[in-house]
């Protein structure tokens, strides 16, 4: 955080990362619970530190949010992923990396111009559609955070490097995924219209 921050202000470092930490989980810098908490501290404020700290954190993404890079990481993910698919009733996940799935990140400004409504999601307000893999211990594996809430999952997907490195057999694993996403060689997604019984508990169990 030194080369953030000046070093004049280092006794206020915590506080800073708290700060910013509680106003990115409220998603607005006007909330009154943020504001209530940190009544001696203006917006404006807020906003720069949330700043900071964000694009410090961005920094190190590909160091800490990453697939596994050994065949030895890669099988203990597995092996996890199988073991989560155990219990009354369960079919067991084996050969799986990752769980995939995108979420709507609401946007608080909304000065677009003529762009907007490409960030105006199903729901009605802007948002990016955000994908990210988890592993086993629900670990981001990666993540593409700069898609418009207008977009659909399957096209984000099949428009991202995790997509191209399991087509071009790069990865040799599986990702699993709900009804939004393709059925596809390397993504295990639930069975359209399940009759049986096996379709039906394997359809609960990827959900």
């Amino acid at each position: 955080m030194d080369n953030v921050f000046p070093r004049s202000n280092t006794t206020h470092m915590v506080l800073r990362r708290c700060l910013a930490t509680r106003a990115q989980s409220e998603n607005t810098m006007r909330s009154p619970l943020v504001l209530g908490d940190i009544i001696t501290i203006s917006q404006s404020t807020v906003s720069r530190i949330v700043f900071r700290v964000s694009t410090l954190l961005a920094s190190h993404i590909n160091r800490y949010i990453k697939m596994p890079s050994t065949q030895e990481s890669r099988s203990e993910n597995k092996r996890l992923f199988k073991e989560l698919g155990y219990g009354p009733g369960a079919i067991g996940l084996p050969c799986i990396d990752g769980a995939i799935d995108c979420c709507h990140i609401r946007l608080v400004h909304s000065r677009f111009q003529a762009i907007g409504e490409t960030f105006r999601n199903r729901k009605g307000y802007f948002s990016l559609n955000v994908q990210a893999v988890v592993g086993p211990r629900t670990e981001f594996l990666d993540i593409v955070p700069e898609w418009p809430g207008s977009e659909h999952d399957s096209r984000i997907f099949q428009n991202s490097r995790i997509y191209m490195r399991y087509s071009q057999h790069e990865l040799d694993g599986m990702l699993v995924g709900d009804a939004g996403y393709p059925a596809l060689p390397f993504l295990l997604t639930p069975v359209a219209n399940p009759a049986t019984d096996e379709q039906i508990r394997f359809s609960m169990h990827v959900y």
